[in-house]
């Protein structure tokens, strides 16, 4: 810590540094190519996928200033309608935007239950 101004020198706080010692070092084209075969083996299994928001320095990637819900919202209004099983979409989805998340169109295929830790 320094002196002058009680703040850690190296401008990263304890908990943005214990995340980033928690992370297993990988090659991220295996982490990418793993990434892709999630996907697919999702969207074969029958799972219509369309991307979603992701976290960008601690904020939303969308452009909402002040999202409610930040990387947990679909990217489009019309992710409905998006959402798709075919293969080369899907690849040209993680291939164009590695960042993003992808979320599953409920209520066709599939339901969630989303469940607080706590309960």
């Amino acid at each position: 810590m320094s002196a002058e101004t009680g703040r850690r020198s190296g401008g990263q706080g304890r908990i943005s540094q214990w995340l980033r010692g928690r992370r297993p070092r990988t090659d991220a084209a295996d982490d990418s190519a793993s990434r892709e075969e999630l996907l697919l083996a999702a969207a074969g299994a029958g799972l219509p996928l369309a991307p979603a928001a992701h976290p960008s320095a601690y904020r939303c990637s969308c452009d909402r200033v002040g999202c409610p819900t930040p990387a947990r919202h679909p990217v489009s209004f019309a992710w409905q309608t998006q959402s798709t099983t075919d293969r080369s979409q899907i690849e040209r989805w993680a291939r164009h935007q590695p960042l993003a998340n992808f979320i599953t169109a409920t209520g066709m295929v599939h339901d969630v239950l989303d469940v607080p830790v706590e309960a």
